[in-house]
């Protein structure tokens, strides 16, 4: 199983969205710290800002604001940093224009707790279902 990182960046404008990704993320990996970002302005600022290398969790739509926008100059500034889309309606088009401005991955929100759990877990180095390495 690849490492946890060392920090989990949480970007939801969506209050009770950041409470379920934050409380997941406490049972699968507990000993990362995760720092919530639910105030979006200047987003891509404080997210430069971030001191180590971490994963972002970013969601899709972010107010008015596509976040497809922000991961390309942020991820030319800090590439150390793994960037992943989540959406709840997630496109081919979408994701195929996070991954060409440099996510690490792009992914649907899942609708239940055992999604979610799954899903986290992916994304911070466990496996898929299928047995293939997580996004990274």
């Amino acid at each position: 199983m690849a490492t946890p990182p060392p920090l989990i960046v949480l970007v939801d404008d969506d209050i009770d969205h950041a409470v379920i990704v934050r409380t997941i993320l406490a049972s699968v990996a507990p000993d990362v710290p995760v720092q919530t970002l639910t105030d979006v302005r200047d987003v891509d600022v404080r997210l430069r800002a971030v001191s180590q290398d971490a994963l972002i969790l970013i969601d899709r739509m972010l107010g008015a604001t596509e976040s497809i926008s922000l991961i390309g100059p942020l991820h030319m500034q800090r590439p150390d940093l793994r960037i992943v889309l989540m959406s709840s309606s997630l496109s081919a088009v979408d994701a195929e224009r996070a991954s060409e401005a440099g996510a690490a991955g792009a992914v649907e929100k899942p609708g239940n707790l055992d999604g979610w759990r799954g899903l986290l877990k992916t994304m911070i180095g466990g496996e898929s279902a299928d047995g293939s390495t997580a996004v990274a």
